[in-house]
């Protein structure tokens, strides 16, 4: 997953609202958990029964969280990922 995709939802969100980009965030944050991230944040902002801002700002924190963090995969297998 790149930034640049987090941050052109982030910025999509921002203009039109989390609820207009429900399927997208959904998808996205299904990407992340299969890249092995889990977490507080990606339960909130893809949780529709959470108000629209709690989701807004969680997701707003995501690449934050994200970087500082690496992925459960990235824990059990360092190799994968170096280059």
């Amino acid at each position: 997953m790149l930034p640049n995709h987090h941050f052109i939802l982030a910025m999509q969100i921002a203009d039109h609202g989390i609820d207009a980009h429900h399927d997208e965030v959904v998808r996205y944050i299904a990407a992340l958990r299969r890249y092995g991230h889990e977490g507080m944040l990606l339960d909130i902002a893809g949780d529709p029964t959470h108000p629209a801002i709690a989701r807004e700002r969680a997701f707003g924190r995501l690449l934050s969280h994200l970087v500082h963090r690496p992925s459960a995969a990235h824990h059990a297998h360092p190799q994968a990922h170096a280059a």
